[in-house]
């Protein structure tokens, strides 16, 4: 029985602060060499240096949000997670997970690690808008509430990991 099935996709937030943070490194890039190699360095090579350092960044930050499937994640009435990926287009891998450690669980923002059952570590940052709000405070509770489930079910406290408050 499933108590609770999210849909997780890539978050958008995440993908502009990234670009952000892409085009300031582009930029430090640019005044570096314009300033550090003025004498060595016409200013248009140090501009289309930055330009293509720019260019790449964004085509790599971009590449990879788009990499990320549409995810589901399901929490059983028993404490058994479950990940299903598409891997395809009608192609979806299913397997059991347990939550890892260092999943930090905060009411705006989720890090989560997870472990295969061959203990393949899984990661995922979400977001608000990785869902819709009110699975992302469902999952959060859920979380919690596993948490604390695994606890009264006699794992240790380095087993579990992570700071979920």
């Amino acid at each position: 029985m499933i108590t609770l099935s999210v849909t997780l996709r890539a978050s958008k937030l995440l993908l502009v602060a990234t670009l952000a943070m892409a085009f300031l490194a582009s930029y430090a890039v640019w005044v570096f060499l314009d300033t550090m190699l003025r004498e060595e360095i016409n200013p248009q090579v140090a501009l289309t240096l930055s330009l293509i350092c720019l260019c790449c960044l964004i085509f790599v930050c971009i590449w990879r949000w788009k990499k990320f499937s549409i995810t589901s994640l399901d929490i059983a009435a028993d404490g058994n997670l479950i990940l299903r990926q598409r891997i395809a287009r009608h192609t979806t891998k299913s397997e059991e997970i347990r939550l890892g450690e260092g999943a930090v669980i905060w009411p705006v923002m989720m890090v989560l690690h997870f472990l295969t059952r061959d203990n393949t570590k899984i990661s995922f940052v979400l977001l608000p808008d990785s869902t819709i709000p009110s699975s992302f405070q469902r999952l959060r509770v859920s979380l919690l509430w596993l948490r604390r489930h695994q606890m009264s079910s006699g794992l240790k406290k380095k087993e579990l990991g992570g700071n979920l408050n």
